[in-house]
Parts: structure tokens; sequence; C-alpha cells
């Protein structure tokens, strides 16, 4: 995530923290030809969500790009596969601490300086 995207500050709306992503935060995944990769091994496609709200193809707020790192190439999402999943963060899901509270995490899995707790 870049710097703009670590000084965001979630406010509280119904007794729950509210995550609103600032503009131009950008966040990347690195993503490996295997789930574990060998050490040194370079990733073959970035995954890539930028804040830009007022822009014509943003989803949610984000677009949602992916990088091919072997030949460079780069495609914005128009679909809702991503937004989709993503949508996922801001409710109860199964994935890293569940989000129990339902907290909205402006489809962001894992917020700067929230505790990812053991699941149960």
């Amino acid at each position: 995530m870049n710097d703009i995207g670590f000084r965001v500050t979630p406010t509280m709306e119904g007794g729950n923290l509210h995550w609103d992503f600032p503009e131009g935060t950008v966040i990347v995944k690195k993503v490996y030809k295997t789930p574990k990769p060998a050490a040194g091994e370079k990733p073959i496609q970035l995954t890539i969500m930028v804040k830009t709200p007022k822009d014509p193809h943003a989803q949610g707020g984000w677009l949602w790009i992916t990088r091919d790192l072997p030949d460079g190439k780069e495609s914005v999402f128009m679909g809702n596969f991503c937004i989709t999943c993503h949508a996922n963060a801001n409710e109860k899901h199964p994935y890293g601490d569940g989000n129990p509270r339902e907290k909205f995490r402006d489809y962001v899995y894992f917020v700067p300086g929230e505790t990812i707790p053991a699941r149960q």
C-alpha cells in the first residue's frame, strides 16, 4: 500500500469502525506461479486497486487492475469479478479475521493497524 493509504483514519458509524480510504490509495498484491513460491522467486502478476472514485471505470470507488509481469500487459477489470469478491471485506466472510462485527472496510480485507485475531 502506498503512503496515502496508510494515512487512512476510520470513523465510527453505528458503533462500528468505518474505513474510507483516501483518493489516490494504491494497494498492490503480488501473484506467484505457485501458492508457496521459492525463495527469490519473482511474481508473475500484480493485482492492483487504485482508489479513484471519479474515474468512470471505478467500481465501489476503486479501479481494479491486473499487470502481467512477463509481458507488461495491463488491464482494467470492467466486469464485476473483483468487486463482487471484495464486497465480502465489508461484511462477515470466511477470510482473514472473518470481520465478525461487519465493519465497512472499503473493499479492503486487511486494513492498516487492525490486529487480525486468531480464528477460533
